[in-house]
């Protein structure tokens, strides 16, 4: 729902969706068969600047407000629990 979420939030949200639409979801069956830690998809996930939301712009980040890492990792948690966790972690 996304009635709740400001401009600003429901601009993130769509951002991350398209993102792990893009990245997870490709890689997501490799990462629940071999369980292995997916260094990759994280890694790409940081190109995009994902992992900046979860710390704050006086530090280089993007918010750091514990909405923001909540809907990223909701959304990343649509396409794959198990990479939103490594990914929240």
């Amino acid at each position: 729902m996304d009635y709740f979420l400001t401009a600003e939030e429901q601009a993130l949200q769509k951002k991350v969706r398209e993102i792990a639409e893009k990245i997870v979801l490709p890689a997501r069956d490799e990462f629940d068969l071999s369980s292995e830690f997916p260094h990759p998809v994280i890694a790409e996930m940081a190109k995009q600047g994902l992992l900046k939301v979860f710390i704050p712009p006086e530090y280089g980040g993007i918010s750091g407000r514990i909405i923001d890492q909540s809907i990223a990792c909701e959304e990343v948690g649509r396409i794959c629990g198990g990479i939103a966790t490594a990914y929240a972690v």
